[in-house]
């Protein structure tokens, strides 16, 4: 059996480090003037959509210093969007927030390349548009 893990590992595209196959449920969709329109379901409703080679920070990249970090591009719905449950604690609200900040400091300086993330960066700073997509993901009870 390791046999056929082994032959299996080798037909899969290799990845690079800081990159990892990560999977998503739901993506934000985003006008060109960077309002946030609504939330589309990705993949087979159950398991989301596999991506093969996404940005990805280690753990040991995660926790190092001072700085409350996230995940770039794919996150959870509390970092992206300030969306979790009504009893989380006033400390983990601040963390969310903190790791909500990094992951828009994270599109703006990928904008400087692809210049589409400065739409979703824009649109993640501003509260009337945050609101909006908190509503669009109690509509769709996203899990």
């Amino acid at each position: 059996m390791l046999n056929e893990v082994l032959e299996y590992s080798k037909r899969l595209p290799p990845i690079k480090p800081g990159f990892s196959v990560k999977s998503s449920k739901w993506a934000i969709i985003i006008d060109n003037k960077a309002e946030i329109c609504g939330m589309v379901s990705l993949g087979d409703g159950n398991n989301g959509k596999t991506f093969s080679c996404c940005p990805e920070f280690t753990f040991s990249e995660m926790i190092a210093g001072s700085i409350v970090r996230s995940q770039f591009l794919i996150e959870s719905l509390s970092t992206v969007a300030l969306f979790y449950i009504a009893n989380t604690e006033e400390k983990e609200q601040k963390k969310y927030l903190a790791k909500h900040r990094y992951f828009i400091q994270q599109l703006e300086q990928a904008s400087e390349t692809c210049s589409d993330l400065a739409l979703a960066a824009v649109a993640l700073k501003n509260s009337e548009q945050l609101e909006r997509l908190q509503g669009y993901i109690e509509k769709q009870q996203p899990r």
